[in-house]
């Protein structure tokens, strides 16, 4: 990722006063040779050290940690699959559920996969650098703003449900919860995490409008190629780079691998759920779409031999 954090970044306060930005240019200036995952990425890099080589995330879709069952369910599962650090990201998409009519809420359910509450608040002393910690509270992490800001602030989560919710019991999931509007997931172990994947059928991907995030790996992308899941992204940074527009200029499905929202029409995000729940052809045509399009390009085993050429290709320089 970029060392340049922008203060929204939850690292931004401790990368500064440390300068683990400056740590990160010397080492780049003192290497033979930098691999990153995205040719955005690649103009940073270039002023200190001009030998880049792309080499993006990849996945191998024989290994059985990424191979899900996502079976028929009676809603359209919208959601998140991510960490703690994208309060920014989310922000961008605006109050989306309020814009949502009461017949596509009643058809959906939003997902947050993910959720935890372990975690601490660090307090950093300014003028001794001391750092001191205590255990968060489930009002005090990001998840909890999280929950409101993808519910209406939980308007769309019925008052049982919300009673249970308060209990905060890890793993646990509400009796018949795929009745409700909305669905808690709790954090997986990394062998896992992929499966969240199974409880989600259009994923958003929304990025804050910041230079860190144009130059993130397009991991979303590619965990929906292999997953078969529909993407909502912000037209930006990585979803530029493989991501074709799926909507022409007449609201028609164009055959496109993507639905992708501009920054100035936070609207789309409602109004693309909307259409996706209310087009089930076109929702599956774009879970096929994203795997075809980009299954070869990020297949492990495809990643690895130009890994391995490139490897090659160093040794007779030398």
């Amino acid at each position: 990722d970029s060392w340049d954090l922008s203060p929204s970044h939850p690292l931004h306060q401790s990368n500064t006063m440390f300068h683990f930005d400056e740590m990160v240019k010397k080492n780049l200036g003192v290497v033979d040779y930098v691999t990153t995952t995205t040719p955005l990425f690649v103009e940073q890099i270039k002023p200190f050290n001009p030998n880049v080589k792309v080499l993006p995330n990849a996945i191998d879709p024989n290994d059985k940690r990424f191979i899900i069952d996502r079976k028929p369910y009676p809603k359209v599962r919208v959601g998140f699959v991510m960490g703690s650090a994208h309060e920014a990201d989310v922000k961008q998409m605006g109050n989306f559920i309020s814009l949502m009519s009461p017949e596509t809420i009643e058809k959906i359910q939003v997902n947050l996969c993910g959720f935890d509450v372990r975690g601490t608040t660090r307090i950093i002393n300014p003028q001794t650098h001391e750092v001191t910690e205590r255990a968060m509270k489930p009002n005090e992490t990001t998840w909890y703003r999280y929950e409101n800001m993808v519910t209406d602030n939980r308007r769309i989560i019925s008052e049982q449900h919300r009673k249970f919710l308060n209990m905060y019991v890890p793993q646990l999931d509400y009796p018949h919860v795929e009745n409700e509007s909305y669905r808690r997931c709790w954090t997986k172990d990394m062998n896992h995490y992929f499966s969240h994947y199974e409880n989600i059928d259009i994923l958003y991907a929304p990025l804050e409008i910041k230079h860190f995030n144009y130059v993130k790996s397009q991991l979303k992308a590619i965990e929906c190629c292999f997953s078969h899941t529909a993407l909502i992204a912000q037209n930006y940074g990585p979803f530029t780079i493989d991501l074709k527009h799926a909507l022409d200029e007449n609201g028609n499905f164009n055959g496109g691998n993507a639905l992708l929202v501009d920054v100035d029409k936070p609207e789309n995000w409602a109004k693309y759920t909307e259409y996706l729940v209310n087009n089930p052809d076109v929702l599956k045509a774009l879970q096929n779409n994203i795997h075809d399009t980009l299954c070869d390009k990020y297949n492990l085993d495809t990643v690895t031999r130009d890994r391995a050429e490139f490897y090659k290709s160093i040794l007779k320089k030398k």
